[in-house]
C-alpha cells in the first residue's frame, strides 16, 4: 500500500462526509433505481448509465443490488479514509518502535553472551583441568539464552538477528 499516494488522493478529493442515496429513474426499459454518491448537495457519481443498475432478463429488466453496495462502499470508504490513514501511521510507528526494541534486546543478548565468553576464557585459560568449568559455563550460557528468549517472547516482540538489524 502506498500510504503517501493515498494521503495525496484523499487531500485532493471532495471533502467528507459523503453520502449514498437511491434515485428512482424511468426510461424506455421501464422503472429502475440508480444509486449516487455525493457530498453536501452535489452528486459525484451515479450508476444510472452503468451496468450495475439493471439486470436484463427474459421478462424484463431487474434491479441490481450491486450498484447499491458499490456506492455505499465508496461513500463509507471516503468517510473512513482520514481515520484509516491515521491508524496506519500509528501502527507503522508502533512497528518501528517494537523493531527498535527487538534490535536493542538482541544487542543486549549478544553483549551478555560476549561477556560470558570472556569470563569463560579468563577462568579457563590454558588449564587442561578446567573441563568442569567449561561444561558449567556452557550450561550457564544455555540458561542465559533460554531466559533471554523467554523474556523476548513475553514482550510479544519477534527476535531479530543482529545481522538483520544492521
Amino acid at each position: 500500500m502506498d500510504l503517501a499516494k493515498l494521503k495525496k488522493l484523499e487531500a485532493k478529493a471532495s471533502p467528507a462526509p459523503w453520502w449514498q442515496d437511491a434515485v428512482d429513474c424511468e426510461d424506455g426499459h421501464g422503472h429502475y433505481k440508480a444509486y449516487c454518491v455525493g457530498y453536501e448537495h452535489k452528486s459525484i457519481l451515479d450508476t444510472a448509465n452503468s451496468d450495475v443498475q439493471l439486470i436484463e432478463q427474459d421478462d424484463g429488466p431487474r434491479y441490481d443490488i450491486t450498484g447499491h453496495y458499490d456506492t455505499e462502499f465508496i461513500a463509507e470508504m471516503r468517510n473512513a479514509t482520514p481515520k484509516l490513514i491515521a491508524r496506519v501511521q500509528d501502527l507503522e510507528l508502533i512497528a518501528k518502535t517494537l523493531n527498535s526494541l527487538s534490535v536493542e534486546r538482541a544487542l543486549r543478548i549478544e553483549a551478555l553472551e560476549d561477556a560470558l565468553q570472556r569470563i569463560v576464557d579468563f577462568h579457563i585459560g590454558d588449564c587442561p583441568a578446567a573441563v568442569e568449568e567449561i561444561d558449567f559455563a556452557k550450561n550457564i550460557n544455555r540458561e542465559i539464552r533460554k531466559i533471554a528468549r523467554a523474556a523476548l517472547e513475553r514482550t510479544s516482540v519477534t527476535p531479530v538477528s543482529i545481522e538483520q538489524s544492521k
